[in-house]
């Protein structure tokens, strides 16, 4: 009797599949770009209770989306599907983060990435979505008064890692109105994430994406050095650039 209990809670849960497929398939084309991406970017009228599953499914299309597109580097609906799992998954914490790092790193859209993020802060209020944002504010945009502020927020978390309080007191202690320093701070960052995403997922997107923003990083740090004769660290951060471009 359990046996048969469990059959039809089994089929109860996927028979909305098939459904949800056409759905998603009728969305694509009923889009406004259907033609070029045949990609859904407005809200669903039904659902039938199964936000979660029609979340997984755009996350899926969403990697796709983005990995048919780094050649081009056509993001232009990127931040509307990240925009849309979250709408139907507002507590997918991986869909906010490589959601961020695909709008700085890949598409160029640090706005767009701000604003995903303080959505993910609003739902969750994880301490990764506070040190993402510490991230793209010191990275990308070199506002590090806000950096800091999101970093605050972050360490106050228990279970946030020592190392976010070491980048902390560091970035704290450091004569910020040097521009080099601010630079070398960006870049140091950029490269823990870019290793950090390398060990998790060795030839994923988001290393792509954490390489691109370790790259962009450090080529501004050395532009700016090759203007200060003598620069002790410019040997340093020219050989780690060779690196990064051979691995």
């Amino acid at each position: 009797m359990k046996d048969y209990f469990l059959l039809l809670v089994s089929l109860f849960l996927w028979l909305p599949i098939p459904f949800l497929q056409k759905t998603i398939q009728k969305e694509r084309l009923q889009s406004g770009a259907a033609k070029k991406e045949l990609l859904y970017t407005h809200k669903f009228m039904l659902t039938l209770g199964q936000e979660a599953l029609l979340s997984d499914l755009f996350w899926i299309q969403t990697l796709r989306y983005t990995y048919r597109h780094l050649e081009d580097k056509d993001f232009y609906y990127l931040y509307s599907l990240f925009d849309r799992i979250t709408d139907l998954d507002p507590y997918f914490l991986k869909a906010y983060l490589y959601g961020s790092a695909f709008l700085t790193s890949l598409a160029g859209k640090n706005q767009y990435a701000i604003l995903l993020l303080l959505k993910g802060w609003r739902f969750t209020r994880h301490w990764r979505i506070a040190w993402e944002l510490g991230s793209v504010f010191q990275i990308y945009l070199k506002d590090i008064p806000s950096a800091l502020y999101w970093y605050e927020i972050a360490v106050r978390d228990p279970e946030s890692p020592p190392l976010c309080r070491k980048i902390l007191v560091a970035l704290k202690t450091k004569d910020l109105k040097d521009p080099l320093v601010e630079l070398e701070m960006s870049a140091k960052l950029a490269l823990q994430r870019y290793l950090q995403a390398k060990q998790k997922q060795p030839k994923g997107l988001l290393t792509i994406a954490r390489k691109k923003e370790a790259r962009e990083a450090l080529k501004a740090l050395l532009k700016a050095l090759e203007k200060v004769p003598h620069h002790p660290r410019k040997k340093r951060y020219r050989t780690l650039w060779k690196e990064l471009e051979k691995d």
